[in-house]
C-alpha cells in the first residue's frame, strides 16, 4: 500500500534528529533530542524499539511511536504496546505512510512477544485505526475539580516559566513525597500496567512528577497549566474527601486552580469521584490483539499509562 519506494526501519538512537525534524514539520511540534531519547528508551523492560520510521531516499517523512508496558496481574505478566505518536509531513500524506509504519511495527512487537497495542484515541487517532483492524473498548472518563483560587500557573505555563511552578511545587509538596507506590489495580485481579522504581526513573526522565501520600491517600501528579493526577489510591472515601480537600490547599499555593482526573469507569475511583464531581467522557480505548488469549475486559488502564503523563 502507498509509495513502494518509500524505505521503512526500526526507530533507533541514530534515528532521533530525523524524528525531531519530522515532529516540527509535520505539526510545528519542537522537542529536544533528550525528550525523544528518554521518552523511547525502554531497556529497563529489555527490549528494543518498537517504533518505526519512513524516508523517502535520505528524508525523514513519517514516524510511528510505539511504547512497550509491562502489564501483570496476580498469576502472570507480559508486555503490551501503548501506540501514542503517528506524524507524517504534509506533503507525504494519504501515501499510505501510517499504514505502513504500523504494520512493520506490529511485526516488531510480535517478534518480542508483545502481547497486544493500545492507544487512548480521540475521534481522529481512532479512524486512522480502523484500517488496521483495531477494535473498541470503552472510554475512560474525566472529573475537574477547581478551587476558588486565581490562577497563575496558567500564565507561567503560557510564558515557559513551569521551573517556577516546580520549585514552588517542589518546596510545598516535600514533606509529603514518597519513592514508590504500585498500581491501585494490583489489589484486584484485572491486567494492569507495572508501577516500580524502573516505572517512575523512566517517567521521570521526560516529565516532572511528585507522588505523594496525603491524609491516607496516594496521588500521582504531573502538571502544565493545571494539575493531572495520573492515578490515586485509598482505604476508605473518608480518607479520599480528606486528601481532596488538602490537595485543593497545597495546590492553590502553588498556583492551581484546577485537578483533572481521568479514570477508568469500573474502578473505585470513579466511584468515589461521582460523589463529588460531575463526570464526563474521555479518550476511548482501542486495541489490537496478537493473542487469540487476550481478553480486553480483563484490562485496567489509568491516566498515568498514557505516553505523555
Amino acid at each position: 500500500m502507498g509509495n513502494t519506494n518509500y524505505h521503512y526501519f526500526q526507530f533507533k538512537e541514530k534515528h532521533i534528529k530525523d524524528a525531531q525534524y519530522i515532529f516540527k514539520n509535520a505539526f510545528n511540534y519542537i522537542v529536544s533530542e533528550s525528550f525523544i531519547k528518554n521518552k523511547y528508551d525502554t531497556s529497563h523492560l529489555g527490549i528494543e524499539s518498537i517504533s518505526t520510521i519512513a524516508y523517502d531516499k535520505d528524508k525523514p517523512i513519517a514516524f510511528y511511536g510505539a511504547i512497550p508496558q509491562l502489564f501483570t496481574n496476580k498469576k502472570e505478566s507480559f508486555l503490551i504496546a501503548h501506540a501514542c505518536d503517528s506524524y507524517t509531513l504534509s506533503e507525504y500524506q494519504k501515501q499510505g505512510l501510517h499504514y505502513n509504519l504500523a504494520l512493520k511495527s506490529y511485526e516488531i512487537m510480535q517478534q518480542n512477544n508483545v502481547k497486544m497495542v493500545y492507544a487512548f484515541h480521540s475521534e481522529n487517532t481512532f479512524y486512522s485505526t480502523k484500517k488496521l483492524n483495531w477494535k473498541e473498548h470503552e472510554n475512560l472518563v474525566r472529573f475537574h475539580i477547581k478551587t476558588k483560587n486565581i490562577s497563575s500557573s496558567k500564565i507561567y505555563n503560557k510564558l515557559g516559566f513551569n521551573n517556577i511552578l516546580h520549585t514552588k511545587a517542589l518546596k510545598l509538596l516535600r514533606p509529603y513525597l514518597i519513592e514508590n507506590t504500585k498500581n491501585p489495580f494490583f489489589k484486584t485481579n484485572f491486567f494492569h500496567q507495572k508501577y516500580h522504581s524502573e516505572f517512575y526513573n523512566y517517567k521521570n526522565g521526560f516529565n516532572n512528577h511528585f507522588l505523594i501520600e496525603i491524609e491516607g491517600c496516594i496521588f500521582y501528579l504531573k502538571f502544565n497549566s493545571i494539575i493531572n493526577v495520573g492515578f490515586f489510591d485509598f482505604d476508605t472515601e473518608q480518607n479520599f474527601k480528606l486528601g481532596i480537600e488538602k490537595l485543593k490547599i497545597l495546590i492553590s499555593k502553588i498556583g492551581f486552580n484546577e485537578i483533572l482526573f481521568q479514570v477508568n469507569f469500573h474502578s473505585k475511583q470513579h466511584d468515589a469521584l461521582l460523589k463529588i464531581a460531575r463526570p464526563f467522557p474521555s479518550w476511548l480505548v482501542g486495541y489490537l490483539s496478537f493473542d487469540e488469549k487476550i481478553n480486553i475486559s480483563e484490562f485496567r488502564f489509568n491516566f498515568a499509562d498514557l505516553d505523555t503523563f
